[in-house]
């Protein structure tokens, strides 16, 4: 497929159903780009047998695999082939986290809960076995669904990207199934060209759609600084900082002031 970001994409992601798609056009699309990497997800579960057969294409290919998946995952590491959970099964705690690295054997894991709260050793584990980090930029990386009037959600802004690329390996966006290609250039462009916004987060990030979270306003380190606060507000600690960031922000907005 000929799209504006091809060049500058590091990643492609594929849904590939064998019913309906050509096997020999993903072939020739793996060999046409092969210095990028190309992550496949099958659209009703892998097929080890043509996993495999990919795999042997290029060392540039992965598999992004579903829930439902798991029980293929020996099969495929047996055969060589590289894979990974999709972010529906994100790793939200340290016994999870080891699991799937030294055991399932994954390349990648997206992190969420309690573990986007120590991004910092999270980050030393995974570099340490060889893992890459993964987010989906422009959503809420906790598995419950974000109360209004929450001040500790992690929120990625555009202006937050500096800080995410020394943790993050690969940043994706959620653009909807099938993805909408128009909102895609929208957000490298703010995200990734840019690595600014003046607006609401909401308009960028669906799930903070109706919270009032302005972009410009919130004090640049807040999210270098949760990232590694291991939620001392919820163990008991003093620590309110992330409440003060959020209503001064909002205050600042409310009068026209702004962090220089």
């Amino acid at each position: 497929m000929n799209y504006e970001l091809n060049d500058k994409a590091q990643e492609f992601n594929i849904y590939f159903d064998p019913d309906k798609n050509n096997f020999n056009t993903l072939i020739e699309f793996i060999q046409e780009y092969k210095d990028k990497r190309i992550d496949i997800e099958y659209r009703n579960g892998i097929d080890v047998k043509t996993a495999s057969a990919l795999a042997k294409v290029g060392d540039n290919v992965a598999f992004r695999l579903h829930g439902e998946d798991v029980l293929k995952t020996d099969a495929l590491k047996s055969r060589g082939c590289k894979f990974f959970f999709d972010s529906t099964v994100a790793v939200t705690n340290w016994i999870t986290l080891k699991r799937f690295v030294e055991t399932v054997g994954v390349t990648d894991v997206y992190v969420a809960d309690d573990l986007v709260y120590e991004l910092d050793n999270v980050r030393d584990y995974c570099t340490k076995n060889g893992v890459s980090m993964r987010c989906v930029i422009n959503r809420v990386p906790i598995t419950e669904k974000l109360k209004q009037g929450s001040y500790i959600a992690p929120m990625y802004r555009p202006q937050d990207v500096p800080f995410l690329e020394t943790v993050y390996d690969v940043a994706e966006f959620d653009c909807g199934t099938p993805c909408d290609f128009k909102k895609l250039s929208v957000m490298y462009r703010v995200y990734i060209e840019k690595k600014n916004w003046y607006g609401q987060l909401g308009e960028l990030n669906p799930d903070f759609d109706g919270v009032d979270v302005p972009c410009p306003d919130i004090m640049d380190g807040l999210a270098e600084k949760r990232s590694k606060c291991a939620l001392r507000c919820l163990r008991g600690g003093s620590c309110r900082t992330c409440k003060l960031v959020m209503d001064t922000a909002r205050s600042l907005r409310d009068i026209g002031g702004r962090f220089a």
